[in-house]
């Protein structure tokens, strides 16, 4: 069982970063795969696709947020502090709490 699942999700992870070696400005594409592999745990992976996104014209504060978080849980603090200073206006608690955690984190 734990095999197929290993298998499965090896699949899931495979399979959007083919699609964008394909389509790599695939604004849509990087987004799902940068907040697939955050979600995952595999924050330094989810760090390209972000940065694609931010740099795109329809990026909003929420991808800030998230590569914010990919970059800190990277260990790569010093441009999570970079991110995090562009960043303007509230965040939602759940991010914060997020970001926050990131910071205390080893």
């Amino acid at each position: 069982m734990w095999f197929q699942l290993s298998l499965l999700l090896s699949l899931c992870l495979s399979g959007p970063g083919e699609g964008l070696a394909l389509e790599p400005a695939n604004e849509s594409a990087n987004q799902n795969y940068g907040l697939l592999l955050l979600r995952t745990g595999t924050y330094h992976a989810a760090i390209e696709p972000l940065e694609r996104i931010t740099k795109s014209k329809s990026a909003d504060e929420t991808d800030r947020v998230e590569l914010t978080e990919a970059y800190l849980k990277s260990g790569l603090k010093s441009r999570g502090d970079d991110e995090l200073s562009e960043l303007h206006g509230p965040l939602d608690a759940e991010r914060f709490d997020s970001i926050a955690s990131a910071y205390r984190a080893p």
